[in-house]
């Protein structure tokens, strides 16, 4: 009997894990919230399936446009991955917050955030590195430091294709578009943004 009573919960998560992933694929965003508190509400000493769920939920709340939230959530899960050894989690939400927050038009707080995923990753070589090298560049760029912006940019392309990663290459060259535009190289930023578009959509990145 205690088998079989232990089982039930396991197998309620399981079912309220699949329910909120269809969610999510199906674009709801509601629901699918609805499902992974109720998965939450399950689960108690598994630290990484936990953060498994709050990591789900910040993507649900980023759709529904709860931009605040979403970042909440995954500024507290950058640290849980980090202390769990997952550093290419951890970067990884590092470079989404950041992209968020630069269309928030919160520099200070892109700086924050990649200079804390570069703190994290120390001597580790990942190609998340590429994406906060990348960002760091870009507001140099932004602030008009061009060169100091692009010298950046061009470490953070040499990691990315290091990794021969074609999605941070393609990333990388539209925060070179970025600042090539703002400082009104314009040639040189129309050339930056095709292959910045050809490798993304190569990559699925857009």
């Amino acid at each position: 009997m205690q088998a079989g009573a232990s089982a039930e919960p396991e197998r309620t998560l399981e079912y309220l894990e699949l329910a909120a992933e269809r969610a999510m694929q199906a674009a709801a965003y509601e629901e699918a919230l609805r499902a992974i508190d109720d998965a939450l509400s399950l689960v108690r000493d598994d630290v990484r399936r936990r953060a498994a769920l709050e990591e789900r939920r910040g993507w649900a709340l980023r759709a529904l446009g709860r931009f605040e939230d979403c970042l909440a959530i995954w500024d507290e899960l950058v640290d849980v991955y980090a202390g769990l050894g997952d550093l290419e989690t951890a970067t990884g939400l590092c470079r989404e917050m950041s992209y968020q927050l630069l269309w928030l038009g919160r520099f200070d707080d892109v700086l924050t955030v990649n200079q804390r995923g570069l703190d994290l990753l120390g001597d580790t070589k990942l190609a998340n590195r590429a994406y906060m090298v990348g960002g760091i560049g870009a507001l140099l760029g932004l602030g008009g430091f061009l060169e100091a912006g692009l010298e950046h940019i061009d470490r953070a392309e040499s990691t990315a294709r290091e990794f021969d990663d074609e999605r941070a290459l393609g990333w990388v060259n539209w925060t070179r578009w970025i600042v090539f535009y703002a400082n009104s190289h314009f040639e040189e930023a129309v050339e930056a943004g095709r292959e910045a578009m050809d490798r993304l959509h190569r990559s699925g990145g857009i």
